[in-house]
């Protein structure tokens, strides 16, 4: 196994040395030119979301056997370490992010500083989610269900139950009246679809089903103009690449695909117009797990 880390420490390496040549690429779909700035040069990152401001981004960094949040400046490209956790989300109007660590959920400020611990189960607690106001956190328990809480951490619910199948994968609607999640039929699952339901749990029904392949969404996946972005498996394999929809499901299209890299985790900012994904190398295997990503950003309109 350490040689097997080494090797990919190695391979790594070779492609930030290609991407430090590159910090822009530019790519065609529909007619449509995106552009991707790149902020970070580390292939282990992933699991980004926006600061309120849209200044900085917040992310993981999987170093060795465990993970890091950190954050980036989106002008300067410099970026400093917050602290062990994972599953990162900023809140959407002030410098506070939500985080997992070891099963739980917590708050800290952006400077790492503890404020509060949400959660204390026997569960497996993670992918905090806010609403539009701060005023609520969604959660999964155990990849599972999907729970709401306030933000303060009381009035814990769950939202969705084993008769629903597996729910998790969450985000709130930009006017945080409904939250759009992934589901599957079971925890191993491949096949798995979007669902919308309402912010109290009804009205849970199915907007895009691929027929076949995985597919999810991540903290902030719906913006201002009731477009949700998400990834879904490439048509080039066991990689994920980067789609958008009508919060209906209608008009779902690629934006971000190739044969080389692997596109990931993809969350507006608070304008609606940028969205940040992590992009790494397609090297065999599953390479979303081996390797993470590079942050970037783009603009949409």
């Amino acid at each position: 196994m350490r040689k097997l880390n080494s090797i990919y420490a190695v391979m790594g390496s070779l492609f930030i040395v290609i991407f430090l040549f590159v910090k822009c690429e530019n790519y065609i779909f529909d007619n449509e030119e995106i552009s991707l700035k790149y902020l970070t040069f580390s292939v282990t990152s992933g699991d980004q979301d926006w600061s309120h401001d849209g200044s900085k981004i917040v992310y993981n960094r999987w170093v060795d056997e465990h993970t890091e949040v950190w954050i980036v400046d989106v002008i300067t490209r410099e970026t400093w370490k917050v602290r062990n956790g994972f599953d990162p989300t900023w809140h959407p109007t002030d410098n506070v992010i939500a985080f997992e660590d070891d099963g739980e959920i917590y708050t800290m400020r952006s400077d790492g500083t503890i404020i509060q611990r949400h959660t204390n189960s026997h569960d497996f607690d993670a992918q905090p989610a806010w609403n539009n106001d701060g005023s609520k956190i969604t959660y999964s328990v155990n990849m599972e269900n999907i729970w709401i809480m306030n933000s303060d951490g009381t009035e814990k619910k769950q939202l969705t139950f084993s008769s629903d199948g597996v729910c998790c994968w969450h985000s709130f609607s930009y006017d945080g009246t409904q939250i759009v999640y992934s589901k599957s039929q079971y925890q191993q699952s491949e096949n798995k679809e979007i669902w919308i339901m309402n912010a109290d749990g009804s009205d849970k029904h199915s907007i895009y089903a691929p027929g076949s392949g995985g597919c999810g969404t991540f903290q902030r996946a719906w913006n201002k103009d009731n477009k949700i972005v998400f990834a879904r498996d490439s048509k080039y394999g066991n990689r994920p690449c980067v789609w958008i929809m009508n919060a209906d499901g209608t008009e779902a299209k690629v934006l971000l695909d190739s044969q080389s890299l692997t596109y990931n985790d993809p969350v507006w900012d608070a304008s609606g117009e940028n969205i940040a994904v992590s992009v790494g190398p397609a090297i065999g295997g599953n390479p979303d797990k081996d390797f993470g990503g590079m942050i970037c950003i783009f603009e949409y309109k």
